[in-house]
């Protein structure tokens, strides 16, 4: 067993040490969290199980004896957000959570085993190298581990509304996440190495100082909120995409949540984060680089932006050996080896507004989700398209004007190739429906007729600003099945206004990322 004195020194020597490894390589440092469940006495076995049945493997767990919060002393008409934040913030969660990192017992003897494993899965090579150059050894990585202790959180999640519908035959499920940080700081750290019992302590002194730990107070800060809601046959799906929307808007939202680490190799592009971190391919990271700014702090300048691409596994793997993920850059400036590579999630979506000229023409509204990339920057898309138009004619033996409406919608596959930085050219086929309008008909079997086609284009994306893009594209559209009043709608359009059954057309318009 340490002794308090050498416990001490740690104090002074770990959060040296940690900050300028910090500054210097913006490593990532893995969070650990324990999940609360706010209690509902209506949840059958079923729900119980999806609800808990999520993977929090990116996370170290800390395995508290709390598993769920009640609310029994909230008023049906009380806002039950500020009631769970005054739960929380004056229980003692808190203390359980430092109490599982240091392995307390119910005597309370404690120990370093849990810290020091943590650290050692979480070091990368970059430590394990300093390690390796210094005196004290891999003892060094051992030691970090309590800097791990000050990234401990408290997740608390509420499903206030369940819900069956038996008409949709669906789940239908809103949740809230809120983020409790563990306010641990060195005087509390201080405080409990006072409390620390070693073996030559005399039952009179054990006492005393499982006393002390008693009074101890460990307190919690409400850091974040957010919300989702889902539906789905399924309830463990459901509770999936529930859980998926509230743990990405969580990454997004939160720095301390995003995971980081630096390039390792720039052709290709390469980083030491891998399965242990969760990553995912196409997910999407900035690369920063730090310079000094005029008032002496280092301030981060990104660089460029990022996609897996490879994704190593580095659950098992031996310090020193780390695997490397591969990334590829979709927009930025020249990347160096070194710079600081940051998540920055977001959902892949590209929706595009502009205006398609000839054949099927009107306004045009284009979605693409980034569906998959690999190592060359290759791309799959799933893509939705959406055209509309207005028209005006006067039809003959008719002195009144007639309105027409015009929409197109497509759906289909591209493949993004990357021939430059700042382009990327898709090939495209797409299947869909033109449909046409008489506004004025009053008869519906004459007033719309519609069109099967196919529609093969080609289309250039061009960085601006990332994630702002200009869009342009040729297509070819090809109907192949007519519906009988289409094509009578359409003689009317096609003679006073060029829109023609069949032929090319020319979109144009702008992009943007989310």
């Amino acid at each position: 067993m340490k002794s308090i004195n050498l416990f001490l020194v740690l104090i002074l020597f770990i959060p040296i040490t940690v900050f300028s490894q910090s500054i210097e390589s913006n490593e990532y440092n893995r969070n650990s969290i324990a999940i609360i469940t706010v209690k509902n006495k209506k949840w059958n076995k079923e729900i119980v199980s999806a609800s808990s049945n999520y993977d929090y493997s990116k996370f170290d767990i800390n395995e508290i004896d709390s598993k769920e919060l009640k609310l029994d002393g909230l008023s049906p008409n009380g806002d039950r957000a500020k009631f769970i934040d005054s739960l929380v913030e004056n229980s003692d969660l808190g203390k359980e959570v430092i109490s599982y990192w240091f392995g307390r017992k119910a005597n309370g003897e404690m120990n370093v085993d849990r810290v020091a494993k943590r650290a050692v899965y979480n070091a990368n090579d970059a430590d394990y190298d300093n390690s390796i150059a210094s005196k004290r050894g891999t003892a060094m990585i051992e030691d970090m581990g309590f800097d791990l202790v000050k990234s401990s959180y408290i997740f608390v999640i509420d499903n206030p509304r369940i819900e069956y519908s038996r008409k949709n035959k669906s789940y239908d499920i809103n949740s809230v996440l809120y983020v409790f940080r563990v306010e641990y700081t060195q005087e509390i750290e201080a405080s409990i190495f006072e409390t620390w019992i070693n073996e030559s302590d005399t039952p009179k002194v054990r006492d005393h100082k499982n006393k002390c730990f008693n009074n101890i107070k460990i307190p919690l800060k409400l850091v974040y909120t957010t919300k989702n809601a889902s539906s789905s046959s399924d309830i463990n799906l459901a509770f999936k995409y529930i859980y998926d929307g509230l743990f990405y808007n969580l990454e997004k939202d939160m720095e301390s949540m995003a995971v980081g680490s630096y390039i390792e190799n720039v052709n290709p592009i390469t980083a030491k984060i891998g399965t242990k971190e969760g990553l995912k391919n196409g997910r999407r990271y900035f690369a920063y680089k730090y310079k000094e700014g005029r008032d002496g702090e280092l301030k981060k300048v990104k660089k460029g932006v990022l996609r897996a691409t490879v994704i190593a596994d580095n659950k098992n793997t031996d310090l020193g050996k780390t695997p490397e993920s591969s990334f590829y850059q979709i927009a930025g400036g020249t990347l160096r080896e070194g710079y600081s590579i940051l998540q920055k999630n977001d959902i892949a979506l590209g929706v595009s507004l502009g205006y398609r000229y000839g054949g099927y023409e009107g306004y045009a509204l284009k979605f693409d989700k980034l569906l998959s990339i690999n190592k060359s920057g290759g791309s799959n898309y799933l893509l939705f398209d959406f055209t509309g138009n207005y028209y005006t004619h006067i039809k003959p033996l008719s002195e009144n004007k007639s309105y027409f409406t015009s929409v197109s919608v497509e759906v289909g596959y591209g493949y993004g190739i990357r021939f430059a930085r700042i382009f990327e050219i898709m090939p495209i086929i797409k299947f869909g429906a033109d449909m046409l309008f008489d506004t004025q008909e009053e008869d519906k079997e004459l007033n719309q007729g519609y069109a099967y086609m196919v529609m093969p284009e080609l289309r250039l994306n061009m960085n601006l600003a990332y994630p702002l893009q200009f869009m342009v594209g040729v297509d070819y559209g090809i109907p192949f099945a007519y519906e009988k009043n289409y094509k009578e709608i359409l003689d009317y359009v096609e003679t006073s206004k060029g829109r023609k059954r069949k032929g090319m057309g020319l979109s144009a318009g702008l992009k943007y990322i989310f």
